[in-house]
């Protein structure tokens, strides 16, 4: 498995490699044009805690949920029936 990229968990605070959920939010200032991110990053147990629906489907079908190097590995490489789940909840394509 490739190195992964430390973050901060913005629900649990807990900096690690595991798993993360991050939702993109980029804005151009609208008088200097400088970049702001506004990005958030969080356990994708977390973010299903919080309400996302797409990491609750997550860790629904994931074989072992809490966080560590199994949840990592399974949500790198989801079942189909998970896919098929992702895809028909959400409408997910997983390009497959």
């Amino acid at each position: 498995m490739p190195e992964r990229e430390s973050r901060t968990c913005a629900t649990c605070k807990v900096v690690d490699a595991h798993a993360h959920h991050i939702q993109y939010v980029a804005l151009a200032h609208p008088v200097t044009g400088e970049g702001i991110d506004f990005s958030v990053t969080k356990h994708i147990q977390c973010c299903a805690s919080d309400g996302c629906g797409v990491c609750a489907t997550d860790v629904e079908f994931a074989p072992d949920s809490s966080i560590g190097d199994a949840f990592t590995a399974y949500v790198q490489a989801k079942s189909p029936e998970h896919l098929a789940a992702l895809t028909e909840r959400h409408a997910i394509s997983t390009g497959a």
